[in-house]
């Protein structure tokens, strides 16, 4: 008496593809992504669109069998909304579920004003920090100090969301600061002419 072994379809879909970071800049996204870990793993593919109406597009397939892969999707435009989704295949075509979609902005590039007339002066609470801004976006941005003692490099000390700061963390020695200033689309200026200040 002759026995087959007969193999069961397959009838399980994949598991979903997850995204695991994104960086965005101003033309370009940056994708971290993880892959279903199955034995019968074909194909993952990542799916764009410009704006919540617009038709999805395959921007990318991966084939490689790995936990995570990586993918920048490059030349969209500064200040851009763009959606991103997944969905993987097995060998038999199956296809998962599609992964809860993403929404990113690019960065929109301007240029902003750099932090000017910087000075420093040593009180009794620390060194105190003053500087002007002349952009026209004031309640955009916010600003960055580093300060760089001995023979470190600059080091972020603080933030602030008005033209002074008060180092109270700072120890006897001679100090060097910098401000630079950022605005909340991401955007930022140039480092400030350094200042120095004894502090005793």
């Amino acid at each position: 008496m002759t026995s087959l072994l007969l193999e069961r379809p397959d009838i399980v879909p994949p598991p979903r593809p997850v995204f695991k970071n994104v960086e965005t800049g101003a033309t370009e996204v940056n994708f971290e992504i993880a892959l279903p870990s199955v034995n019968d793993f074909q194909t993952a593919t990542l799916y764009r669109r410009s704006g919540p109406d617009g038709d999805w597009q395959p921007v990318q397939v991966f084939r490689r069998k790995s936990e995570i892969v990586r993918y920048t999707d490059s030349r969209l435009e500064p200040g851009g909304t763009y959606f991103y989704r997944l969905q993987a295949e097995d060998q038999s075509g199956l296809l998962s579920e599609y992964s809860n979609p993403i929404q990113i902005t690019t960065v929109n590039r301007r240029s902003v004003s750099v932090a000017e007339n910087l000075s420093a002066q040593y009180g009794d609470r620390g060194a105190v920090l003053r500087w002007a801004y002349g952009g026209n976006d004031s309640d955009e941005v916010f600003f960055v100090i580093y300060r760089r003692s001995g023979d470190r490099g600059f080091q972020q000390v603080g933030r602030s969301e008005s033209t002074t700061f008060t180092d109270r963390r700072v120890r006897s020695g001679r100090h060097e600061y910098q401000v630079r200033v950022f605005r909340k689309d991401g955007n930022q200026s140039a480092m400030s002419e350094p200042v120095s200040v004894q502090v005793r």
